[in-house]
């Protein structure tokens, strides 16, 4: 809106005649002179405009900067809580979790970004939801598969994300897991798959490459990492290779890792 020749109201200076808006200064030509007051934050206190639909526009816009700021400090506030949860974060050495699919459906999490830990088998609190206990802020879920023709040492990564900011495993009662709305990486079909079992060995059975039970267990930090280092060595899309890249650096920092002492992969099949 064209702000000049509006007339405006000042509580010491009476009348006055917008005559020039310069970005956000704003000159007003009063009986006293020419005053310079800041557009458009001058209309909350010193300035008060006296056409109805002048008013209402900058009363929009003040609405619409007060709504923004809102946003922006409720983000800074949750940066900040999110960066005092990590500076008190006991870091286990294997916070990560991977998942095998066999009671996730892979179909439903691709719609849902969902993940379920499957259900407890035996004992008192059979069939209720296995709790992740040791996932936090810096957990990432490494996301596998195999044919249930194949043996286990053909288990692939199709992907890896951040769990969700605030995520607590010892608060996840119903054994859903909720992924990050930022770090989700997903391998497209047409790449060459991650093999799993490049990166991990079963220290309960180190001679072979098995997966009895269980919808997932955990891995050690530093496994994460190197899928994540190896994702964006993978010929990925402009936008992919950036997130890949901005992810692993995320989660280095988040884990406490050093890139440059990040040990190569040695899981049971490069022995």
């Amino acid at each position: 809106m064209n702000m000049q020749n509006k007339t405006v109201f000042h509580r010491k200076f009476g009348k006055g005649i917008i005559v020039d808006l310069n970005q956000n200064k704003l000159s007003v030509q009063f009986d006293a002179g020419k005053k310079i007051f800041l557009y458009p934050d001058a209309f909350r206190q010193f300035l008060v405009l006296m056409e109805k639909d002048s008013k209402s526009y900058v009363d929009g816009m003040l609405k619409e900067m007060d709504r923004k700021e809102e946003i922006s400090n409720r983000i800074a506030r949750k940066m900040e809580r999110h960066n005092q949860l990590i500076d008190k974060l006991k870091l286990h050495p294997s916070s990560q979790i991977v998942i095998r699919f066999f009671e996730n459906d892979k179909t439903e999490f691709l719609q849902d970004n969902v993940i379920n830990t499957g259900l407890i088998q035996t004992g008192k609190t059979k069939g209720s939801p296995v709790r992740p206990s040791r996932l936090h802020q810096n957990s990432a879920c490494i996301l596998t598969e195999r044919k249930e023709e194949d043996d286990e040492s053909s288990r692939t990564i199709f992907g890896i994300a951040m769990l969700e900011e605030d995520f607590l495993g010892t608060e996840c009662q119903d054994g859903k897991i909720t992924l990050h709305s930022k770090y989700v990486l997903l391998l497209p079909d047409h790449l060459s798959k991650l093999k799993f079992w490049n990166y991990y060995a079963d220290e309960r059975y180190p001679d072979k490459m098995v997966w009895k039970s269980g919808e997932f267990r955990y891995c050690s930090n530093l496994i994460s990492a190197q899928i994540l280092k190896d994702i964006m060595s993978l010929p990925n899309e402009n936008d992919t290779a950036a997130l890949a890249e901005e992810f692993y650096h995320y989660f280095c920092e988040i884990n406490q890792i050093e890139e440059s002492t990040l040990p190569l992969p040695s899981g049971k099949l490069l022995e």
